[in-house]
């Protein structure tokens, strides 16, 4: 099929197969592919079967909006069966209602919204996923909660909330959750007791509104969108019949690219679990509305007629599915990939760090068969151990152990592959002593009490300069920094010799050696602290924690060990503030004896 755009004197080569995208290219022109998309007449059902596509509402009419919502619904409530089933494994809807909710009332004046405490009857909910970010107008405290429950002025609510109140009646439902209407805010055993059982609200809201492009409570579900300043283009079809029309996507009006950005809701920590655990989603993104459910993810501007999958994978399927693994390797690869995704959001509270991944970590102990300490699983505690974070912070007052990635601020990179750790250190006991009575909550200590080799590591800061080029065993960690004018790219250094020898300097060596990374962490009162300060620390440690090895494509085998700190009148006690992988000198420890110690 060729057309002609009005920006290009070029035909257009259109190539059109069922059920997909349409591949668009402008002739002699450098055009991504996909930059144009065909949308057919509404009044054509098979061209509408044979398109997936169609135009976007540039209005954000509610009502428009809500209709494509209750179809979504609709469909997934008829021919969906896994959608029906909670991670509990039962099929219960409507699910016993949370505490409290917000019934919505009735729109026309009469009824007006109103905080309803439900002393756990059943019923159908809908729960709003969004970025509040302390904009609120109104919360619940223990001196509003009684006005609250007699009424809630709409002109007193945010106007994300304004909106996810229109949504939740337009579609046919009564209740509402919000979590800082329906959590009272002072109340500090209230927030911990609703807090732990977030996960579960969300699963068992029959849907979850995601307020995906407000940054905060201001901007509302609803944001209007910028038309494209190209209109669509008819385009006739062979058989002289029938005509499609020809539209550019938002993102090749604004950049001449289909680039994916970031949504402000998928920044924020809680959300994460908040997604992942809801039966159904509709999201109210920057470009277009969005569905996703266990078995179909689809969107404003592409669907299928009969709510089936359009071609999109859904990310609530996939992780079902990898929780059903029959290899425990492969579920605990899964929560390793969650915290690294976690690891990269923000929390308002820097004390929320595990209770906002708290409802994800309630659904493993029945699949990993494991128990849970401070963010890392008895089955694979060992190598849970070997995580890094490069650029992290350590927050003020206690959060979890430096053993943990809980205790640092920053994206996480765990340690998963497919290789089985041969394991040189025991753990001979784990005791974490919490804050309140949730295993999966706020901590106030904890300590693993290992028997291992440990041999010392001496300092020596060397400015601007590589240890001697005859030093074996170097190891090298690196600060990833984007390149600053005038500075010099290789950032900061750090190598380990043969003889546990620590050097720092401030220029990397050669790209072309060996890398074998020696990672930490050096923080204090929240602020990354310097390198030369850590030549002033005595006792420093390596400790071995094993070795793995791999045959494809060629063998090879690596240690794995641990860089610890001595805490100040504790004897055998330590701080893990690195890790330390090397591919030469794995007898480095030989020669050493077992050793009792304790890492807090």
């Amino acid at each position: 099929m060729d057309a002609h755009y009005p920006e290009h004197d070029q035909p257009i080569d259109l190539t059109l197969m069922r059920e997909c995208d349409v591949d668009v290219r402008v002739r002699g022109h450098q055009t991504p592919a996909h930059l144009l998309y065909l949308y057919p007449p509404h009044d054509n059902e098979f061209l509408r079967s044979l398109i997936p596509r169609r135009p976007i509402d540039y209005s954000m009419d509610l009502k428009r909006s809500t209709n494509l919502t209750k179809f979504w619904l609709r469909n997934c409530f008829n021919n969906h069966t896994s959608c029906k089933f909670a991670f509990s494994g039962t099929s219960q809807e409507p699910f016993a209602l949370p505490r409290r909710v917000i019934d919505v009332g009735s729109g026309d004046g009469i009824s007006k919204p109103f905080l309803f405490e439900s002393d756990a009857q059943r019923g159908s909910y809908v729960a709003l996923s969004h970025c509040w970010g302390g904009s609120a107008s109104i919360v619940t405290t223990r001196s509003s909660i009684e006005a609250m429950k007699k009424s809630i002025p709409i002109a007193d609510m945010s106007r994300t909330l304004q909106d996810a109140v229109s949504i939740t009646r337009e579609i046919g439902f009564q209740y509402l959750w919000v979590d800082y209407l329906c959590i009272v805010q002072d109340d500090v055993a209230d927030w911990e007791c609703q807090s732990s059982q977030i996960g579960a609200i969300y699963n068992h809201a029959t849907l979850t509104i995601a307020a995906t492009a407000a940054r905060n409570g201001t901007q509302g579900c609803l944001i209007p969108r910028d038309k494209p300043s190209l209109d669509p283009v008819c385009i006739p079809i062979a058989n002289g019949q029938d005509q499609v029309f020809m539209m550019p996507t938002v993102a090749a009006c604004e950049s001449g690219l289909d680039t994916a950005e970031i949504r402000p809701l998928d920044t924020r920590a809680w959300t994460l679990q908040e997604n992942i655990l809801s039966l159904r989603t509709v999201s109210f993104e920057r470009r277009e509305i969005t569905w996703e459910c266990n078995e179909s993810r689809q969107s404003e501007s592409r669907f299928s007629n009969d709510g089936g999958p359009d071609g999109y994978p859904s990310s609530k399927k996939m992780f079902r599915s990898s929780l059903n693994a029959s290899h425990p390797q492969s579920i605990h690869a899964t929560w390793c990939t969650l915290v690294e995704s976690y690891s990269k959001r923000n929390l308002t509270f820097s004390k929320d760090k595990l209770p906002a991944i708290c409802g994800l970590a309630q659904i493993y102990p029945n699949h990993l068969g494991a128990r849970y300490f401070a963010g890392m699983w008895s089955t694979h505690l060992l190598e849970g151990l070997l995580w890094t974070c490069v650029l992290a912070r350590v927050p003020t007052g206690y959060r979890a152990p430096s053993w943990s990635w809980a205790s640092v601020d920053g994206p996480i990179r765990t340690n998963w592959h497919w290789s089985t750790l041969e394991p040189w250190v025991r753990v001979l006991d784990v005791s974490v002593e919490l804050l309140r009575d949730d295993m999966f909550g706020e901590l106030r200590s904890a300590h693993l009490l290992l028997l291992g080799k440990i041999k010392d590591a001496k300092c020596n800061c060397q400015q601007h300069s590589a240890p001697d080029s005859d030093s074996k065993g170097e190891c090298r960690y690196y600060e990833y920094r984007p390149p600053s004018p005038g500075i010099d790219e290789g950032g900061t250094g750090a190598y380990l010799d043969a003889d546990g020898k620590i050097y720092f300097m401030r220029k990397a060596p050669n790209e072309t050696e060996t890398p074998c990374p020696l990672k930490f962490r050096l923080q204090k009162d929240g602020e990354r602290a310097s390198f030369d300060s850590v030549c002033d620390v005595d006792g420093l440690k390596l400790c071995l924690i094993g070795y793995y090895s791999k045959i494809d494509p060629v063998p090879v085998k690596w240690m794995e060990s641990l860089l610890l700190r001595p805490v100040a009148g504790s004897e055998n006690t330590f701080e893990r503030i690195g890790r330390w992988k090397s591919f030469e000198h794995l007898d480095f420890y030989q020669g050493c004896l077992n050793t009792t110690f304790t890492l807090v």
